[in-house]
Protein backbone atom coordinates (compact mmCIF):
# COMPACT_ATOMS: atom_id res chain seq x y z
CA UNK A 1 0.00 0.00 0.00
CA UNK A 2 1.05 3.65 -0.68
CA UNK A 3 1.54 6.26 2.23
CA UNK A 4 1.98 9.52 1.31
CA UNK A 5 5.09 11.36 3.79
CA UNK A 6 3.65 13.78 5.18
CA UNK A 7 6.56 16.04 6.41
CA UNK A 8 6.75 19.45 6.64
CA UNK A 9 7.37 19.93 2.71
CA UNK A 10 4.72 18.18 1.42
CA UNK A 11 2.03 19.52 3.95
CA UNK A 12 2.80 23.06 2.72
CA UNK A 13 3.02 22.05 -0.94
CA UNK A 14 -0.65 20.85 -0.34
CA UNK A 15 -2.66 23.44 1.45
CA UNK A 16 -0.50 26.23 -0.48
CA UNK A 17 -1.86 24.33 -3.94
CA UNK A 18 -4.98 24.24 -2.91
CA UNK A 19 -5.17 27.80 -1.13
CA UNK A 20 -3.78 29.03 -4.10
CA UNK A 21 -6.41 27.42 -6.67
CA UNK A 22 -8.78 28.69 -4.23
CA UNK A 23 -8.07 32.52 -4.12
CA UNK A 24 -7.30 32.50 -8.06
CA UNK A 25 -11.17 31.03 -8.67
CA UNK A 26 -12.21 34.31 -6.21
CA UNK A 27 -10.42 36.60 -8.24
CA UNK A 28 -11.71 35.22 -11.58
CA UNK A 29 -15.05 36.13 -10.03
CA UNK A 30 -14.30 39.20 -9.21
CA UNK A 31 -12.66 40.09 -12.02
CA UNK A 32 -15.99 38.54 -14.00
CA UNK A 33 -18.61 40.31 -11.99
CA UNK A 34 -16.58 43.78 -13.28
CA UNK A 35 -16.78 42.47 -16.98
CA UNK A 36 -12.84 41.90 -17.35
CA UNK A 37 -13.58 38.23 -18.21
CA UNK A 38 -16.48 37.29 -20.39
CA UNK A 39 -17.67 34.24 -22.17
CA UNK A 40 -18.29 30.95 -19.71
CA UNK A 41 -16.63 30.70 -16.34
CA UNK A 42 -16.73 27.20 -14.59
CA UNK A 43 -15.34 27.80 -11.44
CA UNK A 44 -13.26 24.83 -9.01
CA UNK A 45 -14.33 26.22 -5.33
CA UNK A 46 -14.29 22.84 -3.33
CA UNK A 47 -12.94 20.72 -5.62
CA UNK A 48 -9.85 21.81 -4.95
CA UNK A 49 -7.94 18.82 -2.99
CA UNK A 50 -9.18 16.33 -6.19
CA UNK A 51 -6.50 18.55 -8.23
CA UNK A 52 -4.00 19.12 -6.01
CA UNK A 53 -4.14 15.23 -4.45
CA UNK A 54 -3.98 13.88 -8.38
CA UNK A 55 -1.11 16.23 -9.47
CA UNK A 56 1.21 15.48 -6.47
CA UNK A 57 1.21 11.88 -7.65
CA UNK A 58 2.18 12.63 -10.88
CA UNK A 59 5.42 13.10 -12.67
CA UNK A 60 6.66 15.93 -15.04
CA UNK A 61 6.70 13.47 -17.71
CA UNK A 62 2.86 12.68 -17.12
CA UNK A 63 -0.04 13.76 -19.55
CA UNK A 64 -3.14 15.28 -17.72
CA UNK A 65 -6.45 15.50 -19.87
CA UNK A 66 -9.11 17.74 -18.16
CA UNK A 67 -12.72 18.98 -18.31
CA UNK A 68 -13.90 22.53 -18.66
CA UNK A 69 -13.77 23.31 -15.10
CA UNK A 70 -9.87 22.48 -15.20
CA UNK A 71 -8.63 26.01 -13.81
CA UNK A 72 -7.54 24.14 -10.16
CA UNK A 73 -6.61 20.86 -12.18
CA UNK A 74 -4.16 23.35 -14.32
CA UNK A 75 -2.47 25.43 -11.57
CA UNK A 76 -2.19 22.20 -9.81
CA UNK A 77 -0.42 21.30 -12.65
CA UNK A 78 2.35 24.16 -12.44
CA UNK A 79 0.68 26.33 -15.28
CA UNK A 80 1.98 29.75 -14.48
CA UNK A 81 -0.63 31.59 -12.84
CA UNK A 82 -0.37 34.75 -14.98
CA UNK A 83 -0.67 33.19 -18.01
CA UNK A 84 -3.64 31.30 -17.19
CA UNK A 85 -5.40 34.60 -16.15
CA UNK A 86 -4.27 36.21 -19.09
CA UNK A 87 -6.32 33.68 -20.86
CA UNK A 88 -9.66 33.82 -18.99
CA UNK A 89 -8.96 37.54 -19.99
CA UNK A 90 -8.68 36.72 -23.61
CA UNK A 91 -5.34 38.35 -23.83
CA UNK A 92 -2.49 37.14 -26.42
CA UNK A 93 0.10 36.26 -23.12
CA UNK A 94 -2.99 33.82 -22.18
CA UNK A 95 -1.68 30.14 -21.98
CA UNK A 96 -3.76 29.63 -25.18
CA UNK A 97 -2.89 33.02 -26.70
CA UNK A 98 -6.19 34.28 -25.60
CA UNK A 99 -7.82 31.96 -27.96
CA UNK A 100 -9.42 29.05 -25.32
CA UNK A 101 -11.03 31.31 -22.56
CA UNK A 102 -12.11 29.21 -19.50
CA UNK A 103 -13.06 26.05 -21.00
CA UNK A 104 -9.25 25.78 -22.81
CA UNK A 105 -6.54 25.98 -20.96
CA UNK A 106 -3.28 24.02 -23.01
CA UNK A 107 0.34 24.29 -21.67
CA UNK A 108 2.65 22.16 -24.07
CA UNK A 109 5.48 22.50 -21.23
CA UNK A 110 3.51 20.79 -18.31
CA UNK A 111 2.07 18.53 -20.80
CA UNK A 112 -2.01 19.60 -20.33
CA UNK A 113 -4.05 19.31 -22.81
CA UNK A 114 -7.18 21.26 -21.63
CA UNK A 115 -9.63 21.97 -21.37
CA UNK A 116 -12.28 20.18 -23.37
CA UNK A 117 -15.51 21.59 -23.49
CA UNK A 118 -17.53 18.48 -24.96
CA UNK A 119 -18.70 16.86 -21.87
CA UNK A 120 -16.94 12.95 -21.64
CA UNK A 121 -14.50 14.76 -25.14
CA UNK A 122 -11.07 14.19 -23.00
CA UNK A 123 -11.90 10.52 -22.70
CA UNK A 124 -11.09 9.11 -26.04
CA UNK A 125 -8.19 12.01 -26.25
CA UNK A 126 -6.54 10.49 -22.87
CA UNK A 127 -6.83 7.17 -24.21
CA UNK A 128 -4.85 7.81 -27.98
CA UNK A 129 -2.45 9.54 -25.75
CA UNK A 130 -1.79 6.48 -23.75
CA UNK A 131 -1.69 4.22 -26.52
CA UNK A 132 1.38 6.42 -28.45
CA UNK A 133 2.86 6.72 -25.38
CA UNK A 134 2.60 2.45 -24.81
CA UNK A 135 3.53 1.93 -28.62
CA UNK A 136 6.44 4.79 -28.40
CA UNK A 137 7.80 2.87 -25.00
CA UNK A 138 7.33 5.97 -22.90
CA UNK A 139 6.62 5.18 -19.44
CA UNK A 140 4.20 7.79 -18.71
CA UNK A 141 1.13 7.81 -16.66
CA UNK A 142 -2.02 10.00 -18.92
CA UNK A 143 -4.56 11.26 -15.98
CA UNK A 144 -8.43 12.19 -17.26
CA UNK A 145 -10.43 13.90 -15.31
CA UNK A 146 -14.06 13.75 -15.85
CA UNK A 147 -17.34 14.73 -14.15
CA UNK A 148 -20.07 12.45 -12.79
CA UNK A 149 -22.22 13.68 -16.02
CA UNK A 150 -19.63 12.45 -18.24
CA UNK A 151 -20.45 8.18 -17.18
CA UNK A 152 -24.03 8.44 -18.56
CA UNK A 153 -22.18 9.64 -22.06
CA UNK A 154 -21.36 6.84 -25.15
CA UNK A 155 -17.50 8.14 -24.65
CA UNK A 156 -17.36 6.72 -21.36
CA UNK A 157 -18.14 3.40 -21.87
CA UNK A 158 -16.25 3.60 -25.49
CA UNK A 159 -12.88 4.48 -23.90
CA UNK A 160 -13.24 2.19 -20.61
CA UNK A 161 -13.61 -0.68 -23.11
CA UNK A 162 -10.57 0.65 -25.44
CA UNK A 163 -8.20 1.67 -22.68
CA UNK A 164 -9.16 -2.01 -20.78
CA UNK A 165 -8.72 -4.03 -24.01
CA UNK A 166 -5.40 -2.32 -25.40
CA UNK A 167 -3.90 -2.42 -21.46
CA UNK A 168 -3.12 1.01 -21.64
CA UNK A 169 -1.75 3.65 -18.74
CA UNK A 170 -4.36 5.59 -18.24
CA UNK A 171 -5.35 6.59 -14.31
CA UNK A 172 -9.46 7.68 -15.20
CA UNK A 173 -10.49 10.18 -12.52
CA UNK A 174 -13.93 10.60 -11.99
CA UNK A 175 -14.50 14.14 -9.78
CA UNK A 176 -17.97 13.39 -8.46
CA UNK A 177 -19.59 16.55 -7.15
CA UNK A 178 -22.87 15.38 -6.85
CA UNK A 179 -24.33 17.75 -9.41
CA UNK A 180 -24.35 17.31 -13.56
CA UNK A 181 -24.92 20.85 -13.87
CA UNK A 182 -28.26 21.07 -12.12
CA UNK A 183 -29.40 17.89 -12.19
CA UNK A 184 -28.31 15.42 -8.66
CA UNK A 185 -26.76 12.48 -9.36
CA UNK A 186 -30.20 10.20 -8.33
CA UNK A 187 -32.26 12.28 -10.11
CA UNK A 188 -30.76 10.88 -13.46
CA UNK A 189 -28.58 7.99 -12.65
CA UNK A 190 -30.50 4.86 -11.69
CA UNK A 191 -27.24 3.44 -9.86
CA UNK A 192 -24.92 6.10 -8.03
CA UNK A 193 -22.48 3.38 -7.33
CA UNK A 194 -20.10 4.28 -10.19
CA UNK A 195 -16.96 1.67 -9.36
CA UNK A 196 -18.74 -0.96 -10.09
CA UNK A 197 -19.30 0.67 -13.53
CA UNK A 198 -15.70 1.26 -13.90
CA UNK A 199 -14.94 -2.66 -12.72
CA UNK A 200 -16.98 -4.01 -14.89
CA UNK A 201 -14.16 -3.42 -17.77
CA UNK A 202 -12.03 -5.35 -15.86
CA UNK A 203 -10.14 -2.47 -14.64
CA UNK A 204 -8.93 -2.09 -10.64
CA UNK A 205 -11.37 0.69 -9.68
CA UNK A 206 -11.99 2.32 -6.31
CA UNK A 207 -13.36 5.37 -4.43
CA UNK A 208 -12.13 8.07 -2.23
CA UNK A 209 -13.10 10.77 -0.01
CA UNK A 210 -12.85 13.92 -2.22
CA UNK A 211 -12.02 16.31 0.43
CA UNK A 212 -9.21 14.76 1.76
CA UNK A 213 -6.43 15.66 -0.01
CA UNK A 214 -4.12 12.87 1.41
CA UNK A 215 -6.55 10.65 0.81
CA UNK A 216 -6.49 11.64 -2.96
CA UNK A 217 -2.43 11.61 -3.19
CA UNK A 218 -2.46 8.51 -1.50
CA UNK A 219 -4.89 6.44 -3.40
CA UNK A 220 -3.77 8.25 -6.88
CA UNK A 221 0.17 8.01 -6.06
CA UNK A 222 -0.72 3.84 -6.01
CA UNK A 223 -2.73 3.66 -8.88
CA UNK A 224 -0.53 5.55 -11.21
CA UNK A 225 2.35 4.03 -10.13
CA UNK A 226 0.09 0.25 -11.11
CA UNK A 227 -0.36 1.62 -14.08
CA UNK A 228 2.95 2.81 -14.90
CA UNK A 229 4.34 -0.47 -14.18
CA UNK A 230 1.96 -1.96 -17.51
CA UNK A 231 -0.88 -3.59 -15.12
CA UNK A 232 -3.46 -0.94 -17.42
CA UNK A 233 -6.02 1.42 -16.81
CA UNK A 234 -6.78 2.46 -12.97
CA UNK A 235 -10.10 4.23 -12.04
CA UNK A 236 -10.38 7.02 -9.10
CA UNK A 237 -13.59 8.63 -8.19
CA UNK A 238 -12.91 11.09 -5.75
CA UNK A 239 -16.29 11.89 -4.19
CA UNK A 240 -16.49 16.06 -3.41
CA UNK A 241 -18.54 18.83 -3.84
CA UNK A 242 -18.83 22.31 -5.58
CA UNK A 243 -19.72 24.88 -3.59
CA UNK A 244 -20.22 27.94 -6.17
CA UNK A 245 -22.72 27.63 -8.99
CA UNK A 246 -22.35 25.21 -12.04
CA UNK A 247 -21.31 28.64 -13.74
CA UNK A 248 -22.04 32.47 -13.77
CA UNK A 249 -25.02 32.24 -15.16
CA UNK A 250 -26.78 29.13 -12.96
CA UNK A 251 -29.11 30.67 -10.43
CA UNK A 252 -28.82 27.49 -8.37
CA UNK A 253 -32.52 26.83 -8.27
CA UNK A 254 -32.08 22.98 -7.54
CA UNK A 255 -29.80 23.32 -4.43
CA UNK A 256 -30.65 25.11 -1.15
CA UNK A 257 -28.24 27.65 0.65
CA UNK A 258 -28.34 25.48 4.13
CA UNK A 259 -27.35 22.64 1.89
CA UNK A 260 -23.76 24.57 0.55
CA UNK A 261 -22.93 26.12 3.65
CA UNK A 262 -22.66 22.41 5.00
CA UNK A 263 -20.09 21.47 2.76
CA UNK A 264 -18.38 24.94 3.16
CA UNK A 265 -17.75 23.59 6.93
CA UNK A 266 -16.34 20.61 5.39
CA UNK A 267 -14.29 21.48 2.44
CA UNK A 268 -10.75 20.26 1.89
CA UNK A 269 -8.53 23.74 2.80
CA UNK A 270 -11.13 23.95 6.09
CA UNK A 271 -10.51 20.12 6.62
CA UNK A 272 -6.65 19.63 6.00
CA UNK A 273 -5.34 23.08 7.66
CA UNK A 274 -5.85 21.98 11.01
CA UNK A 275 -4.02 19.14 10.57
CA UNK A 276 -0.59 20.77 10.55
CA UNK A 277 -1.53 22.99 12.59
CA UNK A 278 -2.34 21.25 15.85
CA UNK A 279 0.26 18.46 14.94
CA UNK A 280 3.30 20.93 14.72
CA UNK A 281 3.82 20.99 11.03
CA UNK A 282 3.11 24.53 10.31
CA UNK A 283 1.98 27.39 12.62
CA UNK A 284 -0.42 29.99 11.70
CA UNK A 285 2.15 32.55 10.80
CA UNK A 286 3.31 30.26 8.21
CA UNK A 287 -0.46 29.92 6.77
CA UNK A 288 -0.83 33.73 7.07
CA UNK A 289 2.51 34.13 4.88
CA UNK A 290 1.12 31.96 2.23
CA UNK A 291 -2.29 33.80 1.49
CA UNK A 292 -0.31 37.06 1.06
CA UNK A 293 2.17 35.44 -1.39
CA UNK A 294 -0.77 34.33 -2.87
CA UNK A 295 -2.33 37.87 -2.82
CA UNK A 296 0.59 39.51 -3.94
CA UNK A 297 0.92 36.75 -6.77
CA UNK A 298 -2.65 37.36 -8.11
CA UNK A 299 -2.05 41.28 -7.83
CA UNK A 300 1.18 41.38 -10.07
CA UNK A 301 -0.98 38.92 -12.79
CA UNK A 302 -3.92 40.89 -12.67
CA UNK A 303 -2.10 44.34 -13.42
CA UNK A 304 0.11 42.34 -16.00
CA UNK A 305 -3.03 40.96 -17.69
CA UNK A 306 -4.60 44.72 -17.94
CA UNK A 307 -1.23 45.62 -19.70
CA UNK A 308 -1.33 42.92 -21.96
CA UNK A 309 -1.82 43.13 -25.32
CA UNK A 310 -4.91 41.47 -27.58
CA UNK A 311 -3.50 39.09 -30.32
CA UNK A 312 -3.43 41.27 -33.54
CA UNK A 313 -6.14 41.20 -36.10
CA UNK A 314 -3.56 39.94 -38.50
CA UNK A 315 -2.81 36.71 -36.87
CA UNK A 316 -6.36 35.59 -36.15
CA UNK A 317 -5.84 33.27 -38.77
CA UNK A 318 -2.99 31.45 -37.95
CA UNK A 319 -3.07 27.70 -37.12
CA UNK A 320 -7.08 27.87 -38.49
CA UNK A 321 -5.05 25.55 -41.50
CA UNK A 322 -2.22 24.46 -41.94
CA UNK A 323 0.17 27.58 -43.47
CA UNK A 324 2.53 25.59 -45.54
CA UNK A 325 3.02 22.17 -46.72
CA UNK A 326 5.85 20.01 -48.18
CA UNK A 327 6.01 19.52 -52.00
CA UNK A 328 5.40 15.97 -52.79
CA UNK A 329 8.36 14.29 -54.63
CA UNK A 330 8.51 13.79 -58.35
CA UNK A 331 6.61 9.76 -58.45
CA UNK A 332 8.87 7.37 -60.11
CA UNK A 333 8.99 6.36 -63.62
CA UNK A 334 7.11 3.47 -65.10
CA UNK A 335 8.05 1.47 -67.76
CA UNK A 336 4.12 0.43 -68.76
CA UNK A 337 1.18 0.85 -67.52
CA UNK A 338 -0.21 -0.75 -64.21
CA UNK A 339 -3.73 -2.24 -64.39
CA UNK A 340 -5.36 -1.64 -60.80
CA UNK A 341 -7.88 -0.60 -58.81
CA UNK A 342 -8.89 2.04 -56.92
CA UNK A 343 -9.52 0.07 -53.93
CA UNK A 344 -5.90 -1.82 -54.26
CA UNK A 345 -4.10 1.86 -54.90
CA UNK A 346 -5.64 2.63 -51.65
CA UNK A 347 -4.22 -0.59 -49.99
CA UNK A 348 -0.48 0.06 -51.67
CA UNK A 349 -0.48 3.77 -50.26
CA UNK A 350 -1.72 2.57 -46.97
CA UNK A 351 1.14 -0.05 -46.92
CA UNK A 352 3.73 1.78 -48.42
CA UNK A 353 3.15 4.60 -45.52
CA UNK A 354 3.26 1.71 -42.33
CA UNK A 355 6.70 0.37 -43.94
CA UNK A 356 8.01 4.01 -44.40
CA UNK A 357 7.69 5.00 -41.27
CA UNK A 358 7.12 3.77 -37.73
CA UNK A 359 4.38 5.99 -36.45
CA UNK A 360 2.25 5.22 -38.68
CA UNK A 361 -0.39 2.30 -38.09
CA UNK A 362 -4.10 2.13 -38.55
CA UNK A 363 -7.16 1.23 -36.50
CA UNK A 364 -11.45 0.50 -37.06
CA UNK A 365 -13.82 -1.38 -37.68
CA UNK A 366 -13.46 -4.76 -39.05
CA UNK A 367 -9.90 -3.45 -40.52
CA UNK A 368 -7.78 -6.75 -38.83
CA UNK A 369 -9.00 -9.97 -39.29
CA UNK A 370 -11.79 -9.48 -41.72
CA UNK A 371 -9.90 -7.41 -43.70
CA UNK A 372 -11.97 -4.02 -44.12
CA UNK A 373 -15.80 -3.66 -44.45
CA UNK A 374 -14.33 -2.84 -48.32
CA UNK A 375 -11.66 -5.24 -47.88
CA UNK A 376 -9.01 -1.99 -48.32
CA UNK A 377 -7.17 -3.42 -45.70
CA UNK A 378 -6.67 -6.80 -46.73
CA UNK A 379 -3.12 -8.56 -45.80
CA UNK A 380 -2.25 -6.12 -44.05
CA UNK A 381 -2.87 -7.90 -40.51
CA UNK A 382 -0.68 -10.30 -41.58
CA UNK A 383 2.35 -7.80 -42.99
CA UNK A 384 2.49 -5.49 -40.10
CA UNK A 385 1.07 -7.48 -37.32
CA UNK A 386 -2.00 -6.26 -34.57
CA UNK A 387 0.01 -3.73 -32.76
CA UNK A 388 -0.29 -1.69 -36.27
CA UNK A 389 -3.55 -2.67 -37.79
CA UNK A 390 -5.67 -2.76 -35.03
CA UNK A 391 -9.20 -3.75 -34.70
CA UNK A 392 -11.58 -1.64 -32.40
CA UNK A 393 -15.41 -2.20 -31.32
CA UNK A 394 -18.33 -0.33 -32.86
CA UNK A 395 -17.32 2.78 -31.13
CA UNK A 396 -16.61 5.64 -33.38
CA UNK A 397 -16.30 8.41 -30.83
CA UNK A 398 -14.20 6.48 -28.60
CA UNK A 399 -11.74 5.45 -31.69
CA UNK A 400 -12.14 8.23 -33.58
CA UNK A 401 -10.68 10.64 -30.52
CA UNK A 402 -8.00 7.81 -29.66
CA UNK A 403 -6.57 8.61 -32.80
CA UNK A 404 -6.50 12.41 -32.65
CA UNK A 405 -4.95 11.55 -29.02
CA UNK A 406 -2.09 9.29 -30.27
CA UNK A 407 -1.48 12.09 -33.08
CA UNK A 408 -0.70 14.66 -30.34
CA UNK A 409 1.69 11.56 -28.89
CA UNK A 410 3.81 12.01 -31.80
CA UNK A 411 2.18 8.83 -33.90
CA UNK A 412 0.84 9.38 -37.82
CA UNK A 413 -2.98 7.45 -37.44
CA UNK A 414 -5.19 6.12 -39.78
CA UNK A 415 -8.22 5.85 -38.64
CA UNK A 416 -10.90 4.08 -40.76
CA UNK A 417 -14.73 4.93 -40.17
CA UNK A 418 -17.41 2.68 -41.82
CA UNK A 419 -19.74 5.21 -43.71
CA UNK A 420 -21.69 3.24 -45.88
CA UNK A 421 -23.84 1.99 -42.32
CA UNK A 422 -24.53 5.32 -41.23
CA UNK A 423 -26.72 7.96 -42.19
CA UNK A 424 -24.55 10.72 -43.33
CA UNK A 425 -20.89 10.82 -45.50
CA UNK A 426 -19.02 12.15 -42.19
CA UNK A 427 -20.63 10.06 -38.91
CA UNK A 428 -22.21 12.10 -36.04
CA UNK A 429 -20.85 9.85 -33.87
CA UNK A 430 -17.57 10.52 -35.28
CA UNK A 431 -17.60 14.17 -35.65
CA UNK A 432 -16.43 15.88 -32.06
CA UNK A 433 -13.30 14.35 -31.44
CA UNK A 434 -11.55 15.68 -34.98
CA UNK A 435 -14.11 18.71 -34.90
CA UNK A 436 -12.90 19.46 -31.32
CA UNK A 437 -9.98 17.79 -30.79
CA UNK A 438 -7.94 17.67 -33.72
CA UNK A 439 -8.29 21.54 -34.32
CA UNK A 440 -8.41 22.97 -30.62
CA UNK A 441 -4.29 22.53 -29.78
CA UNK A 442 -2.46 23.37 -32.34
CA UNK A 443 -5.13 26.78 -33.08
CA UNK A 444 -5.02 27.82 -29.38
CA UNK A 445 -1.31 27.45 -28.45
CA UNK A 446 0.07 29.01 -31.59
CA UNK A 447 1.16 25.20 -32.76
CA UNK A 448 2.90 24.68 -29.30
CA UNK A 449 0.69 21.68 -28.61
CA UNK A 450 0.04 20.27 -32.09
CA UNK A 451 2.64 19.31 -34.57
CA UNK A 452 3.83 21.96 -36.93
CA UNK A 453 2.89 21.78 -40.70
CA UNK A 454 4.55 19.36 -42.91
CA UNK A 455 5.64 17.26 -39.45
CA UNK A 456 2.02 16.51 -38.21
CA UNK A 457 0.33 13.34 -37.61
CA UNK A 458 -2.76 12.52 -39.43
CA UNK A 459 -6.00 10.51 -39.39
CA UNK A 460 -8.17 9.03 -42.67
CA UNK A 461 -11.55 7.89 -42.33
CA UNK A 462 -13.38 5.53 -44.49
CA UNK A 463 -12.94 4.73 -48.34
CA UNK A 464 -15.77 3.39 -49.84
CA UNK A 465 -15.44 1.61 -53.05
CA UNK A 466 -16.49 3.35 -56.16
CA UNK A 467 -18.06 6.17 -53.62
CA UNK A 468 -14.83 7.24 -52.80
CA UNK A 469 -16.30 9.28 -49.66
CA UNK A 470 -12.89 10.15 -47.96
CA UNK A 471 -11.48 12.69 -46.24
CA UNK A 472 -8.46 13.71 -43.61
CA UNK A 473 -8.28 14.74 -40.45
CA UNK A 474 -5.13 15.59 -38.40
CA UNK A 475 -4.10 18.27 -35.96
CA UNK A 476 -5.38 21.91 -37.16
CA UNK A 477 -6.75 20.50 -40.62
CA UNK A 478 -9.28 17.64 -41.05
CA UNK A 479 -12.51 18.90 -43.50
CA UNK A 480 -13.60 15.95 -45.17
CA UNK A 481 -13.82 15.82 -49.24
CA UNK A 482 -16.07 13.81 -51.19
CA UNK A 483 -14.81 13.61 -54.85
CA UNK A 484 -16.65 11.83 -57.84
CA UNK A 485 -17.01 8.41 -58.06
CA UNK A 486 -14.00 6.23 -58.84
CA UNK A 487 -11.62 8.68 -58.49
CA UNK A 488 -8.24 7.98 -60.05
CA UNK A 489 -5.68 6.14 -58.53
CA UNK A 490 -3.12 8.41 -57.99
CA UNK A 491 -5.89 10.29 -56.03
CA UNK A 492 -5.81 7.51 -53.32
CA UNK A 493 -1.81 7.64 -53.19
CA UNK A 494 -1.96 11.29 -52.56
CA UNK A 495 -5.25 10.71 -50.12
CA UNK A 496 -3.24 9.07 -47.84
CA UNK A 497 -0.02 10.41 -48.14
CA UNK A 498 -2.19 14.02 -47.69
CA UNK A 499 -3.35 12.65 -44.14
CA UNK A 500 -0.25 11.11 -42.91
CA UNK A 501 2.39 13.60 -43.98
CA UNK A 502 0.45 16.42 -45.02
CA UNK A 503 2.15 16.74 -48.20
CA UNK A 504 0.93 15.13 -52.10
CA UNK A 505 1.56 11.17 -53.13
CA UNK A 506 4.54 9.23 -52.35
CA UNK A 507 4.04 6.90 -55.05
CA UNK A 508 2.26 6.65 -58.52
CA UNK A 509 -0.14 3.99 -59.54
CA UNK A 510 1.05 3.98 -63.03
CA UNK A 511 0.95 6.62 -66.65
CA UNK A 512 -2.45 7.59 -68.17
CA UNK A 513 -4.07 4.75 -69.64
CA UNK A 514 -3.88 2.60 -65.86
CA UNK A 515 -7.74 1.73 -65.07
CA UNK A 516 -6.28 2.69 -61.43
CA UNK A 517 -5.40 6.05 -62.76
CA UNK A 518 -9.01 6.33 -63.55
CA UNK A 519 -8.69 6.68 -67.15
CA UNK A 520 -12.38 5.81 -68.52
CA UNK A 521 -15.07 6.42 -71.32
CA UNK A 522 -16.70 9.86 -70.93
CA UNK A 523 -20.16 10.14 -70.06
CA UNK A 524 -22.75 11.07 -72.13
CA UNK A 525 -23.83 14.30 -71.15
CA UNK A 526 -27.45 14.69 -69.17
CA UNK A 527 -30.80 15.14 -70.68
CA UNK A 528 -31.57 18.34 -71.39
Amino acid sequence: MTRVRLDHAHARALLRGMIRIRRFEEKCYELYTREKISGFLHLHDGEEAVAVGVAAALTPQDRMVSTYREHGHALARGLDLTAALAEMFGKATGCSGGRGGSMHLFDAATNLYGGNAIVGGGLPLAVGLALGDRMQGQGRVTTCFFGEGAVAEGEFHESMNLAALWHLPVLFVLENNLYAMGSAVARVQANTDFVPRAASYGMPAESVDGNDVVAVDAAARRLAEEARAGHGPRFLECRTYRTRAHSMFDAEKYRNKTEVAEWRQHSPIVRFQSWPLDNGLMHQAEVDAIEAEVEADLAQAVAACEQAPWEPVETLNRHVVAETRPAPPEPPPHDSPVDSTYRDCCRAAIADALRRDERVFMMGEDIGAYGGCYAVSLGLLQDFGPDRIRDTPLSEAGFTGAGIGAALAGLRPIVEIQPGRLPCPYPRPAGDGPRHAGRRPRHAVDGAAGPRPGDHPGTCHALQPGGADRGQCGAGRHRPRRDPPPGPGCDADRLVACAVDGAGGRRNPGPPGDRGRGDRPAQPAPAG
